[in-house]
């Protein structure tokens, strides 16, 4: 398994730090500091110091380390490395909100879909009323063909970026297909994130494809794909559907 503990911060020591530096500042941190269980010390902590002397005093253990973490370390304090960094970050702490392929689940917040849903069913999601509808091979006829075009640029929509977001955040309509929809918004999205979005024409759950930053503006072009699409109207037959 990847080891990603810094053990020259748990020691207070520098990684150019030589063996006798080590072992002087492990003795201060157990003993001097308290650290060691007998002095009152946690255990936990205890056993990470240990850890971290027993790889760090080791010359074969240390150079293995550097190899791997080192290498992290340098690479992380590129601008490259931070953006990095903070892209992951964003990515975890948004988990929930990224695309994840599981049919049997509401792909907005995730609650389990009703034991008998069909297909065929259109039916919202029992927590966050997103409509559960999956998209598929969709073909406009007649009179819906132009319906779908006359409101496909400069329509508001609201899109929400959590199940437990109650306003929702403001956009427009830029493009609009079967497949999938491109907004305008002041909001920066990420790629596979899932949004719930809302307007007087549909209500849908996309995945975000890309996001572009408009030149010299701050508004973003976002483009995604339906996962679930309801279409309100309902005079005549508004769109037919191939699976």
């Amino acid at each position: 398994m990847e080891n990603r503990r810094n053990y020259y911060r748990i020691l207070h020591v520098q990684p150019d730090a030589p063996r006798e530096i080590i072992k002087a500042s492990y003795r201060t941190l157990m003993q001097k500091l308290k650290h060691h269980p007998d002095l009152g010390g946690d255990s936990w902590n205890a056993s990470i110091l240990n850890e971290a002397y027993s790889i760090l005093t080791n010359p074969q253990k240390r150079a293995a380390y550097d190899r791997q973490f080192l290498h992290k370390l340098r690479k992380a304090s590129t601008p490259a490395g931070r953006q990095e960094n903070r892209e992951k970050q964003q990515q975890k702490s948004e988990d929930k909100r990224h695309y994840r392929k599981d049919s049997s689940r509401c792909p907005f917040c995730g609650t389990p879909k009703p034991v008998r849903f069909h297909y065929s069913s259109l039916g919202d999601c029992s927590h966050c009323h997103s409509p559960l509808k999956p998209v598929v091979r969709l073909r406009l006829t007649g009179k819906s063909r132009r319906a779908l075009q006359r409101t496909s640029h400069h329509a508001p929509l609201l899109y929400f970026t959590a199940p437990g977001d109650p306003t929702g955040r403001p956009g427009t309509t830029k493009d609009l297909s079967p497949r999938g929809i491109q907004i305008s918004t002041t909001g920066r999205l990420e790629e596979n994130q899932v949004i719930k979005i809302v307007s007087d024409i549909l209500s849908a759950v996309a995945r975000v494809t890309y996001c572009q930053q408009y030149k010299g503006r701050k508004k973003y072009a976002v483009g995604m794909e339906f996962l679930t699409l309801h279409f309100h109207e309902r005079t005549g037959a508004f769109i037919s559907e191939n699976a």
